[in-house]
């Protein structure tokens, strides 16, 4: 993690933390990111032994669960996670802040909390449909009576996970419930792959009166506003340290193959063209971290940050992908290999801008925040 983005500087407890998270990322996951987005899957013993580490639950505290670190140690291990492996850190995130975190905050001492968090099964958020999006309008899957009926489309990870936190209409407003996704009435009916992290699924679920119990509730009854905010803004932030992380890896990678590739006899580092390529980089990290930081920061204080967390993640997203394909073109016609890092680094990039609804609504939604009324 490089300082020159740090002020203050990190706690003891967060750079604990962080030194142990740099440590696996350099040693262990930098050398298997390859392996994983060839094969398309993680390996249970990698996903066991982040669980062994507590990094499924970096930002809970003790008493619910976790490890008891902040949300900004959280955010900032993901970024290193990230760096060496966009689809582990996605997988986190997805574990983390997509199930692990509103059980830990909605629904203390939930039975799936504890099973998702060591290792022991894998948790999916099945939120969005056909016409709906991620703030929740559109919703028509139904929970009414206790008799969940509908379709969610887009569920990442959906086809390996045991646990499923689910957003559906109940009277007059949105609940939440996790429950196991075999239980009777449910059924996996589509699953695909993606261009990037390609060991994450999406997949399609559909609920025919699948029955509920007060016992599956994530909050109470009519709490989904409170719940999907929640998740919005955190979401947004750990998909900014995702990119903060990809586009540092992009960087390193191509300043590492410019100095070593030669043309007329001189290292193609030294081309005006090839500087600016990698500049792209520098200014879409350093972008990155200092809005990943603010808002960090602000959610650890218990200051809304959502309007600047949007900001955060159209900025890291949109620079992610530009020093990508930077980074491509500094490899020239090597950087479409997949002998090299650059083709994943780019095709993760490219996924992360549609994710929570897609940057195009972001920026719509900020710039009705300054239109006159």
């Amino acid at each position: 993690m490089k300082s020159t983005y740090f002020y203050p500087a990190p706690s003891e407890d967060q750079q604990m933390i962080l030194d142990l998270v740099v440590g696996f990322a350099k040693d262990e996951l930098t050398s298997l990111a390859e392996a994983i987005d060839h094969q398309g899957e993680i390996p249970q013993a990698l996903q066991e032994q982040m669980a062994e580490m507590g990094l499924l639950a970096i930002p809970i505290s003790e008493d619910n669960g976790g490890a008891g670190f902040d949300f900004t140690s959280y955010v900032l291990s993901l970024a290193e996670i990230a760096k060496a492996s966009g689809t582990v850190a996605m997988h986190l995130a997805n574990q983390t802040t997509f199930f692990l975190e509103p059980l830990a905050q909605f629904a203390t001492g939930h039975r799936a909390f504890d099973e998702v968090a060591s290792g022991g099964a894998l948790g999916a958020l099945a939120l969005l449909e056909d016409a709906g999006s991620f703030s929740g309008e559109g919703i028509q899957t139904s929970a009414d009576g206790l008799k969940l009926s509908g379709q969610k489309s887009g569920v990442l990870g959906g086809e390996d996970a045991k646990w499923i936190l689910v957003g559906a209409k109940e009277g007059d407003g949105i609940s939440f419930f996790a429950f196991e996704k075999d239980r009777a009435g449910t059924y996996l009916s589509e699953t695909s792959k993606r261009l990037g992290f390609r060991s994450l699924s999406s997949s399609t679920l559909t609920f025919e009166n699948v029955t509920l119990s007060d016992e599956d509730r994530v909050g109470q009854a009519g709490d989904g506003a409170a719940i999907l905010a929640f998740l919005h803004t955190r979401g947004l932030v750990a998909l900014t340290a995702i990119a903060a992380g990809i586009a540092d890896a992009a960087g390193e990678a191509a300043a590492q193959y410019a100095t070593e590739r030669k043309q007329f006899r001189r290292a193609i580092s030294e081309f005006e063209a090839i500087k600016q390529r990698l500049a792209s980089s520098v200014l879409a990290h350093g972008a990155s971290m200092s809005l990943l930081l603010s808002c960090s920061r602000m959610i650890d204080d218990g200051i809304p940050c959502d309007q600047l967390a949007r900001v955060a993640k159209v900025t890291a997203t949109s620079g992610a992908l530009e020093a990508t394909d930077d980074a491509l073109q500094v490899y020239g016609g090597y950087g479409f290999s997949q002998e090299y890092p650059a083709e994943r680094f780019y095709r993760d990039a490219c996924c992360l801008g549609v994710f929570l609804g897609g940057n195009d609504d972001s920026i719509q939604e900020l710039a009705m925040t300054i239109l006159p009324q």
